[in-house]
Parts: C-alpha cells; sequence; structure tokens
C-alpha cells in the first residue's frame, strides 16, 4: 500500500542522487498506475461480476501527499538539470488534485518549499525540443519563479516558514550569471523575502523563535550576504547592506562561521575587521541587555 511505497520512496530519496530522484518518479508513476488501474477494475461492474474480483480500498496504492512530497524532496536535492522542471510538475500534480475536490492532497509547506529548493539547485528551463537540451537553454528567471511559488503559498493559505523564505533569498543569489537586469529584479526580490520574514517574527513572542520556526536564522543572513557578492557590485550600496545584514545578524545571535565566510568574500580585509569588532561589540551589549 502507499505505506510501503513511501518507504521505498524515501529511501530512494536519502541517496541524494540523480539515479534516486529517478527511481522515485518512476516508482510514484508506478504507484499511480496501479491505482488508476484498480479503479477502472472496481468501477466495471460487468467485469467485476464476471471475475468476482473486487477491489478493496486498503490495496489501492494511492499516491498521498507524503509520496509527493518524498519526490520532490528528491529532486530538489538531485542536482540534475531538469530538477526544478519535474519538482514544479509535481506540485502543479498536486495542487490540480486539490482542485478537484480531493481534500487529502491540500498541498503544505513541505512541497511548496521542495520546489522553490529546486530552483536553487537546478535552473527551470522552459520546453525543450527533441533536437535541444538542458545545457544549451538559457534558464528562466528563477527568482522571480520562487517568489512566484511562495505567493502560491499564501494563496493557498499555506503559511511559508524560515525553510521557504531562505530557498527564496538562496535563489534569489544564484542569479549572478544573469545581466543587470536579472540581477537588479532578484536583489529586489531577495530583500523582500529579507524584510517579510523580519515582519513577521515582529508579529509574533518574544519566544516565537523557539515555538515557531518562521524568524530569520543564520541561514537567512548567510544568504542575503551571498546576494550581496553575487548581484551587487563593489560600492557603497553593497558595504551599506553588507554592513546592515551583518550588524542584525550579531544582533539577533546567530553569527557563525558560515557567515562570516561570506562576510570576508564580499568585503575588504579592513572592511571586514571593522565590522567584525562593531559585531562583537553589538554581541556584548545585546547579551548585557538580555542578562539585566
Amino acid at each position: 500500500n502507499a505505506k510501503h511505497y513511501a518507504s521505498v520512496l524515501k529511501a530512494h530519496a536519502q541517496r541524494r542522487s540523480a539515479a534516486g530522484a529517478k527511481k522515485a518518479v518512476a516508482l510514484l508513476s508506478e504507484m499511480e498506475q496501479r491505482h488508476f488501474d484498480a479503479t477502472i477494475i472496481a468501477d466495471d461492474n460487468a467485469l467485476r461480476t464476471k471475475s468476482g474480483y473486487v477491489v478493496e480500498t486498503k490495496d489501492v496504492a494511492k499516491p498521498d501527499l507524503v509520496c509527493y512530497a518524498i519526490t520532490i524532496d528528491a529532486f530538489a536535492n538531485s542536482r540534475l538539470p531538469e530538477a526544478s522542471v519535474v519538482a514544479l510538475r509535481l506540485l502543479e500534480a498536486v495542487e490540480t488534485k486539490f482542485s478537484n475536490g480531493d481534500e487529502s492532497m491540500k498541498p503544505n509547506a513541505r512541497l511548496y518549499t521542495a520546489a522553490i529548493l529546486s530552483l536553487v539547485h537546478s535552473p527551470y528551463i522552459e520546453e525543450v525540443g527533441e533536437d535541444e537540451n538542458f545545457h544549451n537553454r538559457r534558464p528562466q528567471n528563477n527568482a522571480k519563479r520562487a517568489w512566484g511559488i511562495l505567493e502560491r503559498m499564501k494563496e493557498s493559505d499555506v503559511k511559508p516558514n524560515s525553510f521557504s523564505y531562505n530557498y527564496v533569498i538562496n535563489c534569489c543569489a544564484s542569479q549572478q550569471n544573469r545581466d543587470a537586469q536579472d540581477k537588479k529584479e532578484a536583489f529586489s526580490i531577495a530583500v523582500k523575502a529579507f524584510q517579510e520574514l523580519r515582519a513577521a517574527t515582529a508579529l509574533e513572542p518574544d519566544d516565537s523563535c523557539i515555538i515557531d520556526p518562521y524568524h530569520p536564522d543564520s541561514f537567512t543572513y548567510a544568504f542575503m550576504l551571498k546576494c550581496c557578492n553575487n548581484l551587487l557590485g563593489e560600492g557603497n550600496l553593497h558595504m551599506k547592506v553588507a554592513s546592515q545584514t551583518f550588524k542584525a545578524c550579531c544582533s539577533a545571535g546567530y553569527l557563525n562561521d558560515a557567515v562570516l565566510d561570506r562576510l570576508w568574500n564580499g568585503v575588504s580585509p579592513d572592511q571586514f575587521f571593522d565590522l567584525v569588532d562593531v559585531g562583537a561589540e553589538r554581541v556584548s551589549i545585546e547579551r548585557h541587555s538580555r542578562e539585566c
């Protein structure tokens, strides 16, 4: 049944490889076909009467939300060039099932977030002809597409979490090889995602970071610094945004090696040490105020 299939799907997904993702989607297709065939048999009175065969609900391998989530996860982590195309098609399949009346297939944050992650690791490319391949096609603007998925989440009354926003920001940072206009749009989306996540945190109780994963974390700040490095050229704006991001990170208590590495890669050594000194002082002040 679906639980047995889900266990095998999970094993394929845990390989975090192209082969694992391909086996996962093949197995999901097998489940869909088996469920479709069983439904036809169950609904065909003549065939059922002639054979005496009755399909029990427990024997129908209907893929559930967990099976789709595992398969989308598998592609999100596969690094296949077509991973985002497959992941978004699977998400759309779930949305279609739900819109057609299957209440058990209401998309959740895990599905939407995994779809966004697939855009970080693989470019989304439109339809490919028989004589073309993914490597020779220019990918679409993944930053816009990632933000679009986030908007779909909210429209579907699914609350994004920190992972959702973090992957949108990281997706924006991955636009470094795009033209100037694409970089500008990607940075604007990253800032919007960052501000929206921080604003949502401000609406939560003081202990929201403990009870709800809906707040900036070390990845949020590291990805924002990555955006500065990849999308902003050297200059005052780069330094201003990097400085503000780093100071906010220190104030929030999320300074770690990943954040320091991103900062080091984006500013001069003198600027780095000046900011680290300010950050250390800020952390000390914040810690003292909490203790008081």
